[in-house]
């Protein structure tokens, strides 16, 4: 619970945290927005790699948010995001660092130029 209490409290209106896993119970997915939380059953998951469940939580938002960015340092994201590009209703950008250059790279362009080769 400690990173729901901190996203209570230091999130600004509107804003919205989603965190899968990391419970007593790993299936347990919580939003948390306007400093109070929520359970989202749609979201309670076997998946035991992030990778794989951070592309559950993408297709759940891509119902709400008309753009997604996903953090990640892990390029094998990148490669399952522009994969399931066809599941995920917006338009997704894969935010890659190093040290202190960011990077956005554009999910849907890539799956659309490499079509049905991934």
């Amino acid at each position: 619970m400690y990173w729901v209490n901190l996203a209570c409290l230091r999130l600004e209106v509107g804003q919205i945290f989603v965190l899968g896993g990391g419970f007593s119970n790993a299936e347990r997915a919580v939003m948390v927005k306007d400093g109070t939380f929520q359970d989202i059953s749609m979201l309670a998951s076997t998946h035991e790699e992030a990778d794989t469940r951070l592309l559950l939580h993408t297709v759940h938002a891509s119902g709400t948010f008309g753009r997604i960015v996903i953090w990640s340092p892990d390029t094998d994201i990148a490669v399952l995001c522009v994969h399931f590009c066809s599941n995920i209703c917006s338009d997704v950008w894969f935010r890659s660092a190093v040290k202190d250059k960011a990077r956005y790279i554009p999910v849907n362009q890539i799956a659309v130029r490499l079509g049905h080769k991934l």
